[in-house]
């Protein structure tokens, strides 16, 4: 856990430092990324077995790769009626907002004889990676595959990992019942490069997917990247990452069970806390160790110091304005503006992937109350990437017609255009349509 002071050399080697994560962390993995997508490509199949046995510890049959068909049409009968019904509730409202978000195709007559607009339609074939490691992330194959549904996407993949505890399919019930509510048919049972790759060039049992989205490690996020171009991808969503922007009034105990929450779902998480008050940071250190002390699961302990100690910020700022101006240059995956009357402060984000206003709202419940947000870039990604929605699963191409009194009413200034872009033979699709009439 770091403190660093606004005006001394560290505080602006720090920003810089976190503006650089995704660059750096593209470095890093490129080379094992790169290796196992190869390998892939020549193995196909042959190479998810392998993969499974080196990275997830199962040696898994070649039909076990994908879930049958009957596992998750009974999924329902390993899931309890109580979180069967919290998860329904949770669809249907990531439905209602997404419906609001869905991209429309339009014509208008722009003037007298010009018929423009746009045309969506959706993609063939969506691939959606859900990360394993230690939590059940089934809410990220419903914040990727409602919108995705909303959207008109057809065919939906799901890949990922093998949990060995569970025994076959090595499935978690709830993420095959969320499946299953989805009209989901397809999950491949693997993780990783390789899983993305299978998504991304096909299988055996399955074609290339049009785009791949979800969520993962900084591993699965640069392959992403790496696979761009052979598919589309959604951005760069590595793993949590939270800021905080903080004043007096916040309570330091509030940020501690945020921060120590989310610390214990990713070990790779970062958090960037902003306060102008240094008695405030000092007693919020305080809290964490008194906090991590009282973890009873030495495994989870263990892991949420080392993940503070490796990846917790202070930004001792002079004003809230420094904190946002700061924030807007990381531009995190989520930021939570815990200070008085926040939502009057909301102009001032520019760059994020969601926003939590207030003190009332805890991240934590950004999946299973917010989940209609969505998925969002990571690591600095966010400040050129959309977060999850169907306009993400769509394809929109523009579309004009031209009557033929229109053409004739702006040939001319057309040809005076293409004359000075250099190009003498556009004249001639005009005058074979206008029967070699002189220009006006």
């Amino acid at each position: 856990m770091k403190i660093v002071r606004s005006g001394e050399p560290e505080f602006l080697e720090r920003v810089k430092a976190i503006q650089e994560r995704r660059w750096l962390a593209m470095d890093e993995w490129a080379p094992q990324v790169e290796s196992i997508i190869k390998k892939y490509r020549e193995f196909r199949d042959l190479s998810l077995l392998e993969f499974a046995k080196t990275y997830d510890g199962i040696e898994l049959k070649e039909e076990e790769l994908w879930v049958s068909r009957d596992a998750i049409r009974n999924s329902h009968k390993k899931v309890s009626s109580v979180v069967r019904k919290s998860i329904e509730v949770v669809k249907a409202r990531m439905e209602r907002v997404q419906s609001e978000m869905k991209v429309s195709s339009f014509q208008e007559e722009e003037e007298a004889g010009v018929l423009w607009g746009a045309e969506v339609r959706p993609l063939d074939r969506v691939g959606i990676y859900v990360p394993g490691m230690s939590a059940n992330y089934f809410i990220t194959l419903l914040q990727c595959a409602v919108p995705a549904r909303v959207a008109g996407v057809k065919k939906i993949l799901v890949a990922t990992p093998p949990r060995k505890k569970l025994g076959p399919p090595y499935i978690e019930p709830t993420l095959l019942y969320a499946a299953k509510l989805c009209e989901i048919t397809d999950i491949l049972v693997s993780g990783g490069t390789g899983a993305l790759a299978a998504l991304a060039f096909g299988s055996k049992q399955s074609e290339p997917v049009n785009k791949i989205v979800g969520a993962g490690s900084v591993e699965t996020a640069v392959a992403k990247q790496r696979l761009s171009g052979y598919v589309g991808i959604d951005g760069f969503t590595g793993t949590l990452e939270t800021a905080f922007i903080c004043d007096r009034t916040t309570k330091t105990e509030q940020v501690v069970a945020d921060v120590i929450g989310r610390a214990d779902l990713d070990p790779q998480a970062s958090f960037f806390i902003f306060n102008s008050d240094e008695n405030w940071i000092q007693n919020l250190l305080d809290g964490f160790v008194k906090s991590v002390d009282e973890i009873k699961d030495q495994r989870s302990q263990n892991s949420v110091k080392s993940c503070l100690e490796r990846n917790l910020t202070c930004f001792l700022v002079r004003n809230l304005d420094e904190s946002f101006s700061v924030v807007n240059d990381l531009a995190p995956a989520l930021l939570c503006v815990c200070i008085k009357n926040a939502s009057d402060h909301l102009d001032e984000v520019r760059s994020c992937g969601s926003v939590l206003l207030g003190q009332f709202t805890p991240p934590v419940a950004l999946d299973i109350i917010g989940g209609p947000l969505g998925i969002v870039s990571t690591m600095g990604a966010a400040s050129f990437a959309l977060s999850m929605s169907p306009g993400a699963f769509v394809k929109r191409f523009p579309v004009m017609e031209i009557s033929q009194s229109a053409l004739e009413r702006l040939h001319a200034q057309s040809r005076v255009l293409a004359k000075e872009e250099g190009y003498s033979t556009h004249e001639a699709a005009f005058e074979v349509r206008l029967g070699g009439k002189p220009s006006s």
